[in-house]
């Protein structure tokens, strides 16, 4: 696919990935493309000269935005190829865990001293000291990420506020020809989350600021949202990101192209896509024929039956580029006994099933093949089973900061709705205000599901909490799942996190016996099931970062978890329970 076909993806964001065009084809309507998609941004002049000074101020995805994969360097290096002897030059100032808040701080500081952020011999102060022709602010990560803000539209003016506050600062400052803003990149991968749907929000304040102080918008967000798309249809858990906020080489490269096409570089946007796109399409689709999918995230709507629905797009892949015409695949997903598959084959490169059936095994497998041309590719379709969810706030109860860090005390931080919770009763109705504990926050309960858009992955044992709502500092989460055991057993229960960044306590219980209570990310306890239902329910309180963790079921040496069952609803006891 050529760049300007990626680009054409904002014609029909609901159409299958995998409707590629033939080679003259792409060229024809690349040509249309220019004129009718990217409007006036194809038409219009670049805003660089040659010589000019660009500076990029951002947080640490600008502090890793050197070395050969970095979107630094894959600016200069575009730039050297539409011109080798451009003396152009791009320094980022990137430091981590900065928010545009922080960073008016940062600016001001530099007024008076000089210090580095992330990039080693790049001088804060020298840097803004001597002027640019070109400033690109790429900022807002961490106001999500942490957070250091709500999500309700006082939070957005207030941020919005403070950007206008630090736009002014470099303005005055540095005296730029041209300033540029660019949206963060995906927090999470996830496009439906809460941390990108408040990432969406920033981006449409940036569209004012924009308007209001005559800045170029750099279409970075979009490029990195078409970028990763067209990585699934190659690879089911292809990474824009390494660690989903930090980007892949591939999100380094959509960076790049999003800041060029703003900038009026769309030939060299275009060259660096021909250029670099090859070898990650060729690494993520490894061994062809390859068959990717994605499953719809957080498509759990229920069936006439109460059991959850969801949709799996398929894309086959033979040859590289992808081949038109001519013989199609055909394509089937088996489902286990229990499940209805709809509909029951395709005959086609590219399609959409959809599936429902009941979650009630730890990991529930589907198979998706594609045979064509006596070649046949294969497939896995994992969903975990689910959770109920929920994210509350009953003020600071169990935090003390007496020796100026906060740490949590589980036993002052009971709250009255645990002595029902624990036991799994309770998940049926909103946790709402109760003597003794004022909920600044009611608890709503969610079905919640692992995905590969969150740290964990599709784990059946990992709860990320951004999945199921937008949180805080000082919340609080509970979540419950019922496991049926045939016999009386013991098996383990593993806790790790998957973040580089987090601070909460975990606890743990099972049929209302406290099996765990700890701030450490890592260790291992028994669970003793009975016969019968059992209910495994746990509490985390959050501090700040990220707020994610496993917690895996594995069977003691010599046994197993096949005969398992799991249910999201209390189940009905019986006189042997």
């Amino acid at each position: 696919m050529t760049y300007i076909g990626l680009l054409s993806l904002t014609l029909g964001e609901g159409r299958l990935l995998s409707k590629w065009l033939g080679h003259v084809g792409r060229i024809v309507i690349a040509m249309a493309l220019l004129c009718c998609v990217t409007g006036a941004a194809a038409e219009a002049q670049s805003v660089l000269r040659d010589g000019d000074r660009i500076v990029v101020v951002g947080d640490s995805i600008t502090g890793q935005s050197l070395g050969g994969n970095g979107y630094v360097a894959l600016i200069q290096e575009a730039l050297r190829h539409a011109n080798a002897a451009t003396k152009t030059t791009v320094t980022p100032l990137g430091g981590s865990g900065h928010t545009v808040g922080s960073w008016i701080g940062v600016e001001k500081d530099s007024r008076l001293r000089n210090f580095n952020l992330d990039v080693p011999n790049v001088d804060v102060k020298k840097t803004l000291d001597e002027g640019a022709d070109v400033i690109i602010v790429m900022l807002g990560m961490n106001n999500v990420l942490r957070p250091d803000m709500g999500n309700t539209p006082d939070d957005v003016a207030r941020w919005t506020a403070n950007y206008q506050t630090l736009i002014s600062a470099l303005r005055e400052r540095t005296h730029p020809r041209v300033l540029a803003l660019a949206a963060p990149t995906f927090c999470t991968e996830d496009e439906t989350g809460s941390k990108n749907v408040m990432l969406d929000k920033l981006a449409e304040a940036l569209n004012g600021l924009a308007t209001n102080n005559d800045c170029v918008i750099l279409p970075v967000r979009d490029a990195f949202r078409k970028m990763q798309r067209e990585g699934r249809t190659y690879r089911p858990d292809f990474h824009a990101t390494n660690d989903f906020v930090h980007p892949s080489p591939a999100g380094h490269l959509a960076i790049a192209m999003g800041m060029l096409d703003g900038l009026g570089e769309q030939s060299a946007a275009k060259w660096l896509y021909e250029d670099r796109s090859p070898a990650i399409w060729k690494t993520a689709a490894g061994k062809l024929p390859a068959l990717s999918y994605t499953l719809t995230p957080g498509a759990i709507a229920e069936d006439v039956n109460g059991n959850p629905t969801f949709k799996v797009a398929y894309w086959f892949t033979d040859s590289l580029p992808r081949r038109t015409g001519g013989a199609v695949p055909h394509v089937q997903l088996t489902a286990p006994k229990g499940w209805t598959t709809t509909p029951a084959s395709l005959d086609a490169a590219s399609g959409e099933f959809v599936v429902s059936g009941p979650l009630d095994h730890l990991q529930t497998v589907l198979a998706l093949t594609a045979e064509r041309d006596k070649t046949t590719a294969k497939a896995e379709v994992t969903i975990p089973a689910p959770w109920i969810v929920g994210i509350g706030n009953c003020g600071r109860t169990g935090w003390d900061n007496n020796t100026k860090q906060w740490v949590f005390d589980a036993a002052k931080g009971v709250l009255p709705a645990d002595a029902q919770l624990i036991h799994g009763a309770g998940f049926d109705r909103p946790v709402v205000d109760a003597p003794g504990a004022k909920w600044g926050r009611p608890i709503q309960w969610k079905r919640y599901l692992a995905s590969i858009n969150y740290p964990g992955g599709a784990s059946p044992g990992s709860v990320d909490l951004s999945a199921v709502d937008w949180f805080g500092t000082f919340d609080v989460a509970y979540g419950v799942r019922w496991i049926y055991s045939p016999t009386d057993r013991a098996i383990t229960a593993g806790f790790d996190s998957h973040t580089f960044a987090g601070d909460y306590f975990l606890s743990l219980w099972l049929n209302g016996e406290n099996v765990r209570a700890s701030r450490e990310r890592k260790g291992t306890t028994d669970l003793n099931l009975k016969t019968g239902w059992n209910a495994l329910v746990f509490r985390s309180d959050h501090l700040e970062w990220q707020w994610q963790f496993n917690i895996d079921l594995a069977a003691k040496p010599g046994g197993t978890l096949e005969d398992l069952r799991f249910a999201t609803t209390p189940p009905k006891p019986t006189p042997a329970q």
